[in-house]
C-alpha cells in the first residue's frame, strides 16, 4: 500500500474518532444528572480521600475511582462515608450523595466527573485501532475504528459518568493482552496480562463469566487451529505458558489487593455484610473467613444476593423480578443502528470464509465470544439495560470488519463498487448518529416504531438525562408551575424548576403535566419525600403487584407538546 493511502486511512480514521469524541462531549454538556452517576463519583471518592472501599461496594473500585477523579481533583471532600443505616436499602440509598453538585454549577460538576470515561473512550479506540490494525492493516482498522466510535449507545455511555464504557475499556484491554499471551507465552506477555486481568477483575464481577467464556473459545481454537492438535506443539506451548501464566496471577493478586491498600480482614467485618447478616441475608460463617481485599469479596456477595432475589424489570410492557430470559437479544436487536446489524453479518459471512481459507482462529473468536457473552446473561435476574453487555460491540466491530473486508475483496474482482461498501457502512451509521444527537441513551432504530417504551425504559431509554430540556421548555414557555413524574434520582434544588408539584397515578389535573417513560408505560409509581424546606429527593418505586399500571393514560387523549430528553412526554393540559 502506497505512502498516500496510509496517510489518507490515518487521518480518516483520526476524523472519525474526532467527531465521536465532539459528539460525546456535547451529548454531555446536555444530559442532566442520570441515575447512577451521584452514587458512583461518592463510591468513588471514598477511595481517593480515605482509601477505603465500604460506601455500596457492589461495583468493585476501579471504575468509581476513575469516575471520582474529577471531583477529587477539583478539590471535593466529602464529610463522611459512614452511613448509619441499619438496612440494607438504606445503606445503599444513603450512597447517592449529592453534596458535590450545586444549581449555579451543575454542568461544570458533571463535566468533572464525566471527563475521565471520556478518556476511557479514547483509550478503547485506540486498543482497538491498534488490535484491528495488526490484524488486518489500515483498511480493518479504519472500519472498526468507525463502526464502532459512532454507535449512538456507546456515545451516549461515554459522555455519563458510570461505569460501563470503563469495563468495556478494560475488557478490550484484557482480551488484547490474553490473546497476545496465548500466541507467545513469553514472561513479558504474561506481565501484561496480569495486568488486563486486574484491570478487569477491578472494573466489574461481570468479568468473571465474560472472560470465562472467552477463555472457553479461545482455547480450543488456539488448540484446534495454530497447533493442529499435534502433541509436541501443544506439549511446547504449555511449558512456555505455565510459568508466564502463573506470574501473570501473581501480578493480578498483587495489582488487586495493591489497589484495595493491601487491606486483609473478616469479609463479614464489612459493614454491608454486617448489616446483611443481621438481616439474615448472608450466612454468619462469613464472620470468620479472613481473606486479602475482603472488601472486593464483600462486593462480589451482594451482587450475588442482588442476582438471587431478582431486579425488577420492564419488557413489552411486562415486569418480572426475574428478568426476561430473551431481555438482552431484544435490546441488541431494537437498538443497534441497522447498518450495524448489516455490518454485522456480512463480516460473519465474509468471516467464514476467510476463515475457511486461512485458519485465522482470532476472526472466528471475535464472533464467537460476543454469541458467548449474551448467552451467559440469558439466565441472569438483573435486566436493567443493553448497557451491561455493551462490550460485545467493540468484539463484534474487529470480528466483522475482518471479514467484511475479505468479503468486499472477493466481490470487488468482478464488482469495482463493491469495494465501497466499508465506506458506506460507516457513512450510513454516522449519518443515523448525527440525526439521534444529542440524546443517545434514549437512541432506538427502526425496529422498535414509533413508541420504544412499549419496548423498553430504564437505562435505554428513560434514565433520568431530560431534565435540562425540561428546564429550558418550561422558561421558554414562561410555565409557574408543573406537575411532575419524572423518572430521576436528584434533588429538585439541582435544577432552576418553577414550582413542581408531585403527580400521582391517575390523577388528572390541568396546566403543565410531565412525566418520564417509565412512569407513562406504567412501570413504576413516582415517589418524592422532602430533603429540607426548599428541595425534595426524587425517587421512583416499582409497582409491588409486579404488572404494568395505567396510571397516566389517562393523557393519551391530550396531543404530546414536546418530548424532553428522549424520554419525557411534555403536555399542557386545558
Amino acid at each position: 500500500m502506497s505512502s498516500r493511502w496510509q496517510n489518507g486511512y490515518f487521518w480518516l480514521t483520526l476524523t472519525l474518532v474526532f467527531v465521536s469524541l465532539f459528539l460525546v462531549y456535547k451529548s454531555s454538556t446536555i444530559q442532566s444528572l442520570t441515575i447512577d452517576e451521584s452514587n458512583h463519583y461518592f463510591c468513588g471518592l471514598e477511595w481517593w480521600q480515605n482509601g477505603t472501599y465500604t460506601a455500596w461496594p457492589e461495583n468493585p473500585p476501579l471504575a468509581r475511582a476513575i469516575i471520582a477523579i474529577g471531583p477529587y481533583l477539583d478539590g471535593h471532600r466529602a464529610d463522611t462515608f459512614q452511613s448509619s443505616a441499619t438496612t440494607s436499602m438504606d445503606f445503599f440509598v444513603d450512597s447517592y450523595n449529592f453534596d458535590y453538585f450545586n444549581q449555579v454549577h451543575l454542568k461544570e460538576k458533571l463535566l468533572w466527573i464525566r471527563i475521565s470515561v471520556m478518556v476511557l473512550f479514547l483509550l478503547s479506540i485506540l486498543v482497538i485501532w491498534r488490535w484491528s490494525f495488526r490484524l488486518g492493516g489500515h483498511r480493518v482498522s479504519v472500519l472498526a475504528v468507525g463502526m464502532y466510535a459512532t454507535l449512538p449507545t456507546i456515545l451516549g455511555h461515554s459522555g455519563i459518568g458510570t461505569t460501563d464504557i470503563i469495563f468495556v475499556t478494560c475488557f478490550i484491554v484484557l482480551l488484547w493482552r490474553f490473546f497476545a499471551w496465548v500466541k507467545d507465552p513469553t514472561m513479558v506477555n504474561g506481565v501484561w496480562f496480569g495486568v488486563g486481568l486486574a484491570a478487569g477483575m477491578l472494573a466489574k464481577y461481570s468479568v468473571l463469566p465474560y472472560f470465562f467464556v472467552s477463555m472457553l473459545v479461545v482455547f480450543p481454537l488456539f488448540f484446534l487451529v495454530p497447533l493442529k492438535k499435534e502433541k509436541q506443539l501443544i506439549l511446547k506451548w504449555f511449558k512456555q505458558a505455565l510459568p508466564s501464566g502463573l506470574l501473570a496471577s501473581v501480578i493480578m493478586f498483587f495489582v488487586i489487593w495493591g489497589f484495595y491498600r493491601f487491606s486483609i480482614g473478616a469479609v463479614g467485618s464489612e459493614p454491608i455484610i454486617r448489616i446483611g447478616i443481621a438481616e439474615g441475608t448472608f450466612s454468619s460463617i462469613w464472620q470468620d473467613v479472613v481473606l486479602p481485599f475482603p472488601e472486593w469479596f464483600a462486593g462480589l456477595l451482594v451482587l450475588l444476593n442482588h442476582n438471587k432475589e431478582g431486579h425488577l424489570a420492564y419488557l413489552l410492557g411486562s415486569i418480572s423480578e426475574t428478568g426476561f430470559w430473551y431481555f438482552y437479544p431484544l435490546s441488541f436487536l431494537v437498538k443497534t443502528p441497522l447498518p450495524f446489524l448489516l455490518f454485522t453479518t456480512a463480516g460473519i459471512f465474509g468471516g467464514l470464509r476467510y476463515w475457511k481459507e486461512t485458519s485465522n482462529w482470532e476472526l472466528l473468536a471475535f464472533l464467537l465470544i460476543p454469541i458467548g457473552i449474551v448467552a451467559t446473561v440469558l439466565p441472569s435476574h438483573i435486566n436493567l439495560g443493553l448497557r451491561h453487555v455493551l462490550l460485545v460491540y467493540p468484539i463484534l466491530a474487529m470480528g466483522a470488519s475482518l471479514g467484511l473486508i475479505k468479503l468486499a475483496d472477493h466481490f470487488r474482482t468482478r464488482y469495482q463498487w463493491a469495494g465501497f461498501f466499508p465506506v458506506v457502512f460507516v457513512g450510513w451509521q454516522l449519518t443515523i448518529t448525527l440525526i439521534a444527537f444529542p440524546f443517545y441513551l434514549s437512541y432506538f432504530n427502526w425496529f422498535a416504531g414509533e413508541e420504544p417504551g412499549k419496548i423498553l425504559v430504564d437505562s435505554d431509554l428513560d434514565w433520568g438525562q431530560g431534565l435540562f430540556e425540561l428546564v429550558e421548555f418550561s422558561k421558554e414557555n414562561k410555565i409557574d408551575s408543573l406537575n411532575i413524574a419524572v423518572f430521576t434520582a436528584s434533588s429538585s434544588c439541582l435544577y432552576d424548576f418553577p414550582s413542581l408539584k408531585m403527580l400521582p397515578p391517575d390523577t388528572r389535573v390541568h396546566g403543565w403535566v410531565a412525566v418520564s417513560e417509565y412512569f407513562y408505560q406504567g412501570a413504576m409509581r413516582p415517589v418524592m419525600f422532602p430533603i429540607d424546606e426548599s428541595c425534595s429527593f426524587m425517587v421512583f418505586n416499582f409497582e409491588e403487584s409486579g404488572k404494568v399500571h395505567a396510571g397516566y393514560k389517562w393523557l393519551d387523549k391530550y396531543p404530546v407538546t414536546k418530548i424532553g430528553g428522549g424520554a419525557i412526554r411534555m403536555y399542557f393540559i386545558e
